[in-house]
């Protein structure tokens, strides 16, 4: 009986995902809208039946015990919460964004055989690379505090592109305050529009 239960959660939530991955600018029909409206509710009325049925089945303690089940709560709370404050205006609106937090639900795939492994190793990964990132991190805010000491306010051009200390607007990566600073040097790290930032 669990094996059918739980292969039928699976099926639910690659459903769920084509689903969500449906949503697009512009917008489909108000009759698929409503069909994916109603999508919407039966998913949030499933996941939330499976997370009481988890929890009655095996008491609080040992539901809360478990990272996936501490995990499938979190994402009914956020759902519930996107069907009340979705419900009260006349469109989707923001916290239809909220939804998107159902997606992460195709983690649970990851439960057994090789996708736990490739799931293990990379959580590895990121655990042994954390001192790197904040070495990095430590790195880009030192060159970002230099190249603000370097070019704060003496990157300004005129609509024709020409130099204009007094009257100019800066380009979209400065080094004007220190959240561009760090975008900045993020953009030259990566590769991207280097040239650009070094003319």
């Amino acid at each position: 009986m669990n094996e059918y239960f739980d292969a039928f959660i699976i099926t639910v939530i690659i459903i769920n995902t084509f689903c969500l991955a449906m949503d697009k600018y512009p917008n489909f029909d108000n009759v698929i809208l409503d069909t994916l409206n109603v999508l919407n509710y039966i998913f949030t009325i499933i996941f939330t039946t499976e997370t009481i049925l988890k929890t009655t089945g095996l008491g609080w303690k040992v539901f809360i015990k478990e990272n996936f089940n501490k995990f499938d709560l979190v994402i009914v709370i956020i759902s519930i919460i996107e069907l009340q404050m979705s419900s009260g205006s006349d469109g989707p609106g923001i916290f239809s964004s909220l939804r998107g937090f159902r997606l992460m639900k195709i983690f649970k795939l990851f439960r057994s055989g090789d996708l736990k492994i490739l799931l293990d190793s990379i959580t590895f990964t990121l655990g042994t690379i954390g001192d790197y990132v904040i070495l990095l991190m430590l790195f880009m805010y030192v060159f970002a505090l230099l190249g603000m000491s370097i070019f704060a306010g003496k990157i300004r051009f005129d609509e024709d592109g020409k130099v204009d200390l007094a009257n100019g607007k800066p380009p979209r990566a400065n080094f004007d305050t220190l959240p561009w600073a760090i975008i900045t040097i993020f953009e030259v790290m990566m590769g991207e529009g280097w040239n650009d930032i070094m003319y």
